[in-house]
């Protein structure tokens, strides 16, 4: 259940709005009801094994075989709203639920924007590790800041550590416009550390879709049908 005080009335709204339009995806969490007290209250579907931020943590990071099939699965989500003009704008690992089967389902849409056409917006959106270069610079952006976000999340759960990061604001926004990444010993194939870094370029014109990330080459290890790496039985 998530809950929300009625100063977040909007971001209730917002969020309620696009879960209702996205029921038809399977990678995007579900509303099951919602009701209005003192307080907005949003019950979502069952995710037992909390978010890819948990999982993350606990196992000190999942490497590249164990997150393959959650990046797919979070792509579908990202084309998903894509399609149908929607940003998320809050694209990180505590924002991956992991469900009943072990699969995971996008979540927290309450920051999301759903745009006419091509729209571009230019209100700072995302947190501070995830956020790309184009809101730091206060440009307008459009669909591909999601696209940035989900780079910086991959990295992180195949390895439980941030690509960019510093305390320092300044010095912080100055290594996010220098995009230098190194990769540690947790990312054992060329194919994983090839796509984050097309999907952590700094011209957001040179990002991949999520379309194209889909037909990468990091995902042609996966085979139907998909099993998830973890499940109550083996939880």
């Amino acid at each position: 259940m998530k809950v929300l005080p009625p100063s977040k009335m909007s971001e209730a709204r917002t969020e309620l709005n696009v879960l209702s339009l996205s029921r038809d995806s399977p990678f995007i969490i579900r509303v099951m009801d919602g009701f209005v007290l003192e307080n907005y209250y949003i019950f979502l579907e069952f995710a037992p094994f909390r978010t890819l931020d948990h999982l993350t943590q606990a196992m000190r990071g999942l490497g590249s075989d164990c997150a393959r099939l959650y990046a797919m699965e979070v792509t579908c989500a990202l084309k998903f709203l894509h399609e149908r003009n929607i940003m998320h704008r809050d694209v990180k690992p505590e924002n991956i639920y992991i469900l009943l089967s072990g699969h995971v389902a996008l979540a927290d849409l309450g920051s999301s924007l759903r745009m006419d056409g091509d729209t571009i917006v230019s209100a700072a959106c995302g947190t501070y590790v995830t956020r790309p270069p184009e809101v730091w610079s206060g440009h307008p952006y459009s669909k591909s800041v999601d696209i940035w976000q989900f780079g910086m999340t991959l990295f992180n759960i195949i390895s439980n550590s941030w690509p960019i990061v510093h305390p320092n604001r300044e010095k912080h926004i100055s290594l996010v416009n220098n995009g230098k990444i190194l990769f540690s010993d947790h990312f054992k194939d060329d194919a994983s550390t090839n796509l984050i870094g097309k999907m952590l370029q700094i011209n957001p014109n040179r990002r991949l879709t999520s379309s194209q990330i889909l037909k990468h080459e990091y995902f042609e290890p996966l085979k139907e049908p998909y099993s998830p790496p973890f499940t109550l039985d083996n939880a």
